[in-house]
């Protein structure tokens, strides 16, 4: 119990940490060539044979992968959208329609999209506060993508600015989906082969 206690106590120090470092480590006009070259990176870890791949609206300091919609051909692409307390997943029968949802964040509306379990993505790009080469990843501290994320066997893709990268191992609990890959403006980092 201690030990947990502790843990959950780093990471909370961590993710105020990871905020103040990138709130001051981003700015508008670099934001934009980083995430074209994110972007880019994700283009090239994608499975060549196209299929469902799960992103994410991001949060204004988070990469916007919205660009990758009209670059990536060959794959259908789904969104997840707060339900309680999981994600669902959902991707477009039409043009993209959506709201603000929980944490301010822009969701698919429902009635222009159809629901789509996340064991039918062969990818999935996940957002978070803090990365490591390993594929530790830390979160906004709810557990949504951890719990969308166990048992799926799809390739996990942290998504992440270099400002977001640890030199330490992120503290990693039993719960912690670890990426298989994590790719930033700067670098590409295959966890899992």
């Amino acid at each position: 119990m201690m030990a947990s206690k502790a843990q959950s106590d780093l990471k909370i120090d961590l993710r105020r940490e990871a905020r103040s470092h990138l709130k001051s480590a981003l700015n508008k006009d670099s934001k934009a060539q980083s995430d074209a070259k994110i972007i880019d990176h994700i283009a090239q870890v994608l499975p060549a044979k196209g299929g469902l791949v799960a992103l994410f609206r991001g949060l204004n300091d988070e990469p916007d992968l919205m660009p990758l919609l009209n670059r990536a051909k060959g794959y259908e692409f789904a969104f997840p959208r707060v339900e309680g307390d999981r994600l669902q997943f959902y991707k477009f029968t039409g043009s993209p329609e959506w709201e603000t949802g929980a944490f301010q964040v822009q969701e698919p509306k429902t009635d222009s999209a159809q629901a789509v379990e996340l064991d039918r993505c062969q990818a999935v790009c996940v957002p978070g506060l803090l990365f490591d080469q390993k594929g530790g990843r830390l979160g906004r501290g709810k557990g949504y993508y951890d719990r969308a994320l166990e048992g799926i066997s799809a390739l996990k893709i942290g998504v992440a600015y270099a400002a977001q990268m640890s030199a330490a191992e992120v503290p990693c609990e039993d719960h912690d989906i670890r990426m298989d890959v994590v790719v930033t403006e700067n670098s590409i980092f295959v966890v899992k082969g």
